[in-house]
């Protein structure tokens, strides 16, 4: 058990200042890693290249240009007539899916669809989409992917990662987000600002001034199990209601908050892991959550005030705060 005593600094949210005590048990748990930032034909013109850098679990394999190796699948299956004949057509459907999951390109997974009639609907059965746009004020290309798997597939969205190359505005993050919601049994990751190095986000945590960027407000993901949400320096807010009644991990990265943040069972009540990482404007955060087994804050920057009732804590780890 774990219980931090709030102790306020003298600076404004924003500055240096405050320390905090906590009280662990003696043998804690490995630190989690951080969050790596590091058949119809008409579907196929809405699906996008896969991101560049938003695995949750580890990096694959890409090819030269920087995606999946779609085209070596493609050529794979074909003869010299560019009939799907060969010893992938032998597999199951749930097979190929998992194949097709593994290009991290849903683009081309969707155009394996064009091989044969045997190959038509294999693409509705991967349960990952792997996502991402281009225009900060047009996201339109991951709604359409997301309208085109609700209505063609065969399983649920276990893994979505969705990354804009450039400064997403608020309104078209929400618009995909909030059709996303409903969705997802599984993991969300999405990464705002996707072109920009790590180095100089993490430089923007420390900078003076820093760009408006308008505030995102989260819709309630009911089924989520993980979210991991990088930023860019986006605001962020939670919805005024709901319940994320299967969220057993929380990773925030290059957010930027108003003031305070408070998280407790009413609305996550089985959540397990937390991680904020560099992070401006969170001068306070309190935490009520029973099952919080571990949590990571580094480089909050201005963080004043940690007011936390988390009785099953077995790692903390607090570094470049207060």
């Amino acid at each position: 058990m774990a219980v931090l005593v709030p102790i306020d600094g003298d600076g404004d949210g924003e500055g240096e200042g405050g320390r905090a005590k906590a009280v662990t048990d003696p043998a804690p748990a490995p630190a989690p890693a951080p969050m790596d930032m590091d058949g119809d034909r008409g579907a196929l013109d809405v699906l996008a290249p896969a991101p560049m850098a938003m695995d949750l679990d580890r990096d694959r394999g890409r090819d030269r240009d920087g995606y999946g190796d779609g085209e070596a699948l493609v050529a794979s299956t074909r003869n010299g007539r560019g009939r799907g004949r060969g010893h992938l057509n032998d597999l199951p459907e749930d097979i190929l899916a998992v194949i097709l999951r593994s290009l991290l390109d849903t683009r081309a997974a969707a155009r394996t669809s064009l091989l044969s009639r045997r190959w038509r609907h294999v693409w509705k059965w991967v349960s990952g989409l792997f996502l991402h746009h281009y225009q900060p004020h047009d996201s339109s290309i991951v709604r359409a992917a997301l309208a085109a798997h609700a209505v063609n597939a065969v399983t649920n969205i276990n893994k979505l990662y969705v990354v804009c190359l450039r400064s997403a505005t608020p309104d078209a993050a929400a618009s995909w987000i909030r059709v996303a919601a409903p969705l997802i049994s599984g993991a969300l990751a999405f990464c705002n600002r996707g072109s920009v190095p790590f180095h100089t986000l993490f430089d923007e945590v420390f900078s003076d001034p820093i760009e408006e960027r308008g505030a995102l407000e989260l819709p309630c993901f009911t089924r989520a199990t993980k979210i991991a949400l990088r930023l860019g320096f986006l605001g962020l807010s939670l919805p005024p209601s709901g319940v994320f009644a299967a969220l057993r991990e929380l990773r925030l990265s290059f957010v930027r908050f108003h003031g305070e943040l408070t998280l407790d069972d009413t609305v996550m009540p089985f959540l397990e892991g937390l991680e904020i990482y560099s992070a401006r404007g969170l001068a306070s955060l309190t935490l009520r959550l029973k099952h919080l087994n571990w949590m990571n804050l580094s480089a909050v920057r201005g963080l004043l005030r940690l007011n936390a009732v988390v009785p099953r804590l077995n790692y903390l780890a607090v570094s470049c705060c207060f």
